[in-house]
């Protein structure tokens, strides 16, 4: 059983380590975070984590596997944080171009012009927000602002706090 438990590691280790040079060919010509090598790496560690449980690969075989795959996903790692630096760069260009709108609806709220078109700027306003994709803090600012501003159109249309939707605080849909 021993000998057949060494032809069986040896075997899983070259086919493993077969694919493991794959999956390191396609990560080394990324020169952007890919979702699916991220996935097929992911898949690939799944299967030999599997192995290793069921105890059918020599320590050394699993270590060795386990340092390649570590040195990949610390590659994808490095790939992953380049495209969240440049997300963050776009929802923060994005934010900036909200709250310059925000805030010149602001200013014409302030000196009481046209509140229907005020509330028809916000709505359209709105629908831009909710298909931009921003970072959860940018749209948590952003929301805020954009709230408020519906309230205070609100009130100032319809006087204090009552409103014809029966004191619904949410912004128009």
């Amino acid at each position: 059983t021993e000998w057949h438990f060494m032809v069986l590691s040896s075997k899983l280790n070259e086919t493993y380590q077969a694919e493991l040079q794959e999956i390191k060919e396609k990560v080394g010509q990324l020169s952007n975070y890919s979702g699916e090598v991220w996935e097929e790496l992911k898949g690939f560690w799944s299967k030999v984590q599997g192995q290793v449980r069921d105890r059918n690969l020599f320590r050394e075989h699993a270590n060795d596997l386990r340092d390649s795959t570590n040195e990949l996903f610390g590659k994808m790692k490095e790939l992953r944080k380049s495209l969240d630096k440049e997300f963050q760069s776009t929802s923060e260009e994005h934010m900036n171009t909200f709250k310059t709108g925000l805030g010149e609806i602001k200013e014409r709220l302030e000196k009481g012009l046209n509140l229907n078109g005020i509330f028809e700027d916000l709505k359209k306003m709105q629908r831009d927000f909710k298909e931009t994709r921003l970072s959860r803090d940018h749209r948590s600012s952003i929301w805020e602002q954009l709230d408020g501003l519906f309230k205070e159109v609100k009130n100032k249309r319809y006087g204090g706090d009552s409103s014809p939707q029966g004191g619904n605080s949410t912004p128009a849909e």
